[in-house]
């Protein structure tokens, strides 16, 4: 009985140890396939950014976004750059943030929320400029789940196209048209909804003469376009109109353009906004002449062919 005993026992043995390789292989494996995730992956928060332009022309074709953190205990994140029409990729700690989506344009500068134009040139004309969108939102991220934020973008300039109607006795002796408009806006919030943080200032505008529309050559018009930041709302806009004919005499006229100038800012986009007025001459070269500006109006042709009137 006492040698089955042993033998019993050794088999045993042999059992255990047999089994031990196998179970630190088992183990082995196990430790092989377990994934590893970083703190980044298990309390980040993945984030697409894009950029919605709701059907108007990009202003740029790549954008900035800074992305400032409003959660204390957790610091900005670096700028994205984002392709105007496509997306920027990343993953942040689970918080609040303000992303802002902005791009460089002529004769413009970034100070804080506040878009300021260039200094006035040697005559105190405001530079016109390059064309301008941004986009400003906030957003409270959430940890391992997609946070996808489409940026709404405002277009913050104001393309301005200034015309004279004149007849075609008014214009027979004038060579061109020269416009100083002032109360103009010189900066711009972020948002687009104040323009009266700084002082207002005049633009100059060239005017030179359209070609007639069919049907329509008993008017010609001098028209031209500029781009602006919009009026200040605080200033009237006062137009200082200089008639230069063709024997080199110049003369004045004044007019207030406020009330066709009012749904300029109201804009939603960059598309030219037109103001039109009548030109009236009095009088001939050398023997008195002066003009005088009013508002224009369609009335239906009458006979004469005029289909335009000065209101007063």
């Amino acid at each position: 009985m006492h040698t089955n005993m042993k033998k019993m026992m050794k088999k045993k043995t042999t059992r255990i140890l047999t089994l031990v390789p196998a179970c630190l292989a088992l183990m082995l494996t196990a430790c092989d396939d377990k994934t590893l995730y970083t703190h980044a992956q298990l309390y980040g928060s993945p984030l697409a950014v894009s950029a919605n332009w709701a059907g108007r022309t990009p202003t740029a074709d790549q954008l900035t976004v800074s992305i400032e953190s409003l959660t204390p205990g957790i610091g900005d994140a670096p700028s994205l750059s984002l392709s105007a029409t496509g997306t920027a990729e990343t993953t942040l700690p689970e918080a609040t943030y303000r992303l802002t989506a902005t791009h460089p344009a002529d004769h413009l500068a970034l100070d804080g929320s506040l878009f300021r134009l260039d200094a006035p040139d040697a005559d105190g004309l405001l530079p016109q400029p390059g064309p301008l969108a941004a986009a400003s939102v906030e957003a409270s991220l959430t940890a391992q789940q997609p946070n996808l934020i489409s940026l709404p973008m405002r277009v913050l300039t104001r393309t301005l196209c200034l015309r004279f109607v004149l007849g075609t006795t008014d214009n027979a002796d004038i060579a061109g048209l020269d416009v100083r408009l002032a109360g103009m806006a010189t900066s711009v919030t972020l948002d687009g909804t104040d323009r009266m943080q700084t002082e207002a200032g005049p633009i100059g505008l060239s005017l030179q003469p359209e070609a007639p529309a069919d049907g329509d050559g008993n008017r010609v018009a001098y028209a031209a376009t500029v781009r602006t930041l919009g009026t200040h709302p605080r200033e009237r806009q006062t137009m200082d109109v200089v008639v230069r004919l063709a024997d080199g005499t110049a003369f004045h006229a004044e007019a207030d353009a406020s009330a066709a100038l009012r749904a300029l800012n109201a804009q939603a986009t960059d598309e030219p906004f037109t103001a039109t007025f009548r030109l009236v001459g009095a009088g001939r070269p050398g023997n008195d002449v002066h003009f005088s500006i009013g508002p224009w109006e369609e009335v239906p042709t009458d006979d004469s062919g005029d289909a335009g009137m000065v209101v007063e």
